[in-house]
Parts: C-alpha cells; structure tokens; sequence
C-alpha cells in the first residue's frame, strides 16, 4: 500500500470515495484497486513486475481480456501522463504499455461509451476523450522513444502511430460522440 500512498499523494483524486463513486469502474473493484494498480506500475523495476502492473492498471479500469474500460479511466489519464517523462525504464513500459493498449485495441465497454461527470455541462464520448488525452502525451512519449531501455520500441510505435493519426485527423476505431 506504500507505492499506493506515493501515487496518491500527488493525485489525490484517486482514493476520493466521493469523486470514485461518480465514475463508473468495473464491478467487484474495490475503491483502493485503481490507486494500487497505479502504484504498483510507478515502482516497477523488472519486466514481470512491469506486465503485471500493466495486466493490474488494466483490470482496474475495464476488462483486459474482453479489451474493454469503463469511465473510470478518465481518471488515471493525469496520473500515466505524470509518470511517463521521468520514470524508470519499467515504469515507462507500463506506462506505453497501458497507452498502447488504449489506443489500439481497447474500447469503451458497451453501455459506457458516453459519461457526464456530475460537474460537466454535457456528456462525453469516453473513447474520445481518451484518445485526445493520450494525443496530448505524444511530446512525452517521443522522449521516452528517444531514450534508452525497455520502453522505446512500444513508445516508437505509439508515437509514430499519434502522428500518423495527427496527420490524417483520424485515429483508429471508433471514436464518434454521438
């Protein structure tokens, strides 16, 4: 639960019963599951630990295996973008890891394409929303496909993949708000 603090220490957000509450997360998740996940890919430091980090990360906003989430990923978006530029070489491999697997081949679960947080005007397109976020990362992860270490192939393909989708004003899969 150590690495856990560490993460929500500097986003808070993530054990707010309140705030969690309002965002729908996968059935049988406790409220401490997301901010363990989180915290167990902000201190990898081998390969298995970063897989299983990653595997943890996913299950607690969606359903890996389907390749599905829920809206509660709208919450850790903030938390990758802050650990991507200056984590270790694991660490970053979740990270690209977790925004690979959300921008190629995951999805908003059926019945929670569109979320309204209690504070919006408007609902939003989930998928949408998480693919402008992690659009939004691509200066990051192009320093992480940079650098050195287990991270820059996945971060090479994802950044080439951001641009492609930059350039064409297209991404792939379904991203309508309708």
């Amino acid at each position: 639960m150590q690495r856990a603090a560490s993460i929500t220490k500097r986003h808070p957000q993530l054990l707010s019963a309140e705030l969690l509450a309002r965002y729908p997360r996968p059935e049988g998740n406790h409220e401490e599951a997301l901010a363990i996940a989180l915290g167990r890919a902000a201190s990898c430091t081998w390969r298995t630990e970063s897989e299983k980090a990653s595997s943890a990360v996913m299950y607690a906003i969606g359903n890996d295996h389907r390749g599905d989430y829920r809206p509660v990923v709208l919450l850790i978006l903030p938390v990758l973008a802050d650990l991507l530029p200056n984590a270790n070489q694991w660490t970053q491999l979740t990270t690209t890891d977790v925004l690979s697997n959300l921008w190629f081949s995951h999805h908003a679960e059926p019945g929670f394409e569109r979320f309204q947080a209690s504070d919006a005007d408007v609902p939003v397109c989930v998928e949408a929303e998480v693919r402008a976020s992690i659009r939004d990362m691509l200066a990051a992860i192009e320093e992480v496909a940079q650098g050195k270490g287990a991270a820059v192939p996945p971060a090479l393909e994802l950044a080439a993949a951001l641009r492609s989708a930059d350039d064409s004003g297209d991404a792939p899969g379904p991203v309508s708000a309708t």
